[in-house]
């Protein structure tokens, strides 16, 4: 099915941006940004900057180690255990994605997950941007390709 090719993409593609720290911190300083807005100053809500540099760290650091522990055993279970590797990056997808927005939702403190999963739709938004770049220049594309290799075909 060609969904299963869809999911495989996409896992590789959300692991490109996930697993560069570097570029998530300021990346998650961004959305966290956009995302709330301007607040006033005698909000209770309202983060400062050192405080939001050091979340923004932390969550990119704790993001980047769940979608390794998430390609792991997309790799222990469709490699080693042999179950069908569709159903596998499917399921593995599904259950990234509440994980990782519950990541973003712990360490911005937001009241729910539905927060967390704005700041997730917009932290791989650049997916958007990246994807037409890598067809003229295939720079990106080559690590995406290293990490769409950890994960097996779909058959």
């Amino acid at each position: 099915m060609e969904i299963y090719g869809f999911v495989r993409g996409a896992l590789a593609w959300m692991a490109s941006i996930a697993c560069l720290i570097a570029i998530n911190s300021p990346l998650l300083y961004a959305t966290y940004r956009i995302s709330v807005g301007r607040v006033p100053e005698d909000d209770e809500t309202r983060m400062d900057n050192d405080e939001l540099w050091t979340r923004s760290l932390y969550a990119s650091g704790v993001l980047a180690v769940t979608t390794v522990a998430f390609f792991f055993v997309d790799y222990v279970l469709a490699v080693w255990a042999e179950v069908p590797a569709g159903v596998v990056h499917f399921t593995l997808f599904l259950a990234y994605v509440p994980a990782a927005a519950f990541v973003l939702t712990y360490f911005f403190a937001q009241e729910d997950i539905f927060k967390g999963l704005g700041h997730l739709a917009l932290f791989f938004a650049p997916i958007a941007v990246l994807y037409p770049i890598t067809l003229v220049l295939p720079y990106w594309g080559y690590w995406v390709g290293f990490l769409e290799s950890w994960l097996k075909p779909v058959a």
